[in-house]
């Protein structure tokens, strides 16, 4: 009876310790006050986590925010601790804009999805903001609007959908924009290799062409656990397991290197040392009149 009253007083402790250990926040929309999920929390080692359906995340005492970003919204700077923090929606005001009516029937592709039998997969980092791939226009005044991107990538160890933020940067001076010029959160299914985005809308395509890639979200609805087995130096197996956040984005093989990642420290070119080769990602656009 004493070891039962034990183990009850011991696990209740370690319930106790677990719920304090770390602390829900929510980030919430200033003019609605809805949840806003899949923000980005940047903490001050320069990772980030994402919050969850419901606007929600769990933070560690010691991790410290720095700053809250989502698209659509101004950032937002964090001095001190609250359990909610609001951000504003960004209102800019734009230039009269000529609204044209694509006709939609003639299509052109741009770029081709090929499933190579070793090919590289890119997988979320919490170090890892944005990846992209650059889109040349064609100069061809038939085909200026995006009607759907497709891309290839895959839902490992879950039967949930994964989400991931497609977006697109304009292309100033053969490099990203500053900021994202358009963004949308995107569902990939499990067993379904290629989603497909299709704009309801088409968006205009620019002479001057797009990077266009890939933002992940990380939080828990889209990570999962894989076992591994290493060996220390003694020859002793130990399992351990190890957290990942889906989905697998897939690159192939190019001509030229045209991948371009961001971390915390800036653009830089992807560089794959093990196959020493170029590499775009998998990413195939129709474009329509």
């Amino acid at each position: 009876m004493k070891t039962t009253s034990h183990l009850i007083f011991t696990l209740l402790n370690l319930l106790f310790i677990s719920a304090f250990s770390q602390q829900k926040i929510k980030v919430i929309d200033l003019e609605n006050n809805q949840p806003i999920s899949c923000a980005k929390v940047i903490l001050e080692d320069g990772s980030y986590r994402n919050t969850e359906t419901d606007g929600s995340i769990n933070i560690f005492p010691n991790e410290k925010i720095i700053e809250i970003q989502s698209f659509g919204y101004e950032i937002l700077k964090i001095s001190e601790y609250k359990t909610s923090y609001f951000l504003t929606p960004k209102f800019k005001n734009i230039e009269e804009v000529i609204i044209e009516n694509p006709k939609q029937n003639k299509f052109f592709r741009i770029g081709k999805i090929k499933k190579e039998k070793n090919s590289h997969s890119f997988i979320a980092s919490k170090n890892t903001w944005f990846i992209v791939s650059f889109f040349e226009s064609k100069d061809n005044p038939n085909y200026k609007f995006i009607k759907n991107i497709k891309f290839y990538n895959n839902v490992e160890s879950t039967k949930k959908d994964a989400t991931i933020n497609l977006i697109i940067f304009k292309n100033e001076n053969g490099r990203p924009s500053e900021e994202i010029w358009k963004s949308f959160t995107i569902r990939c299914k499990p067993g379904k290799k290629i989603t497909t985005k299709n704009f309801k809308t088409p968006i205009q395509f620019p002479d001057e062409g797009l990077f266009i890639g890939f933002e992940w979200i990380i939080n828990d609805e889209n990570s999962f656990e894989q076992e591994f087995i290493l060996n220390n130096k003694y020859n002793e197996t130990k399992k351990t397991l190890k957290k990942f956040n889906n989905p697998y984005i897939y690159s192939q093989t190019s001509e030229f290197n045209e991948i371009l990642i961001k971390t915390k420290s800036g653009w830089e070119k992807f560089n794959h040392n093990i196959l020493n080769e170029n590499r775009r990602l998998s990413i195939e656009l129709t474009l329509t009149n």
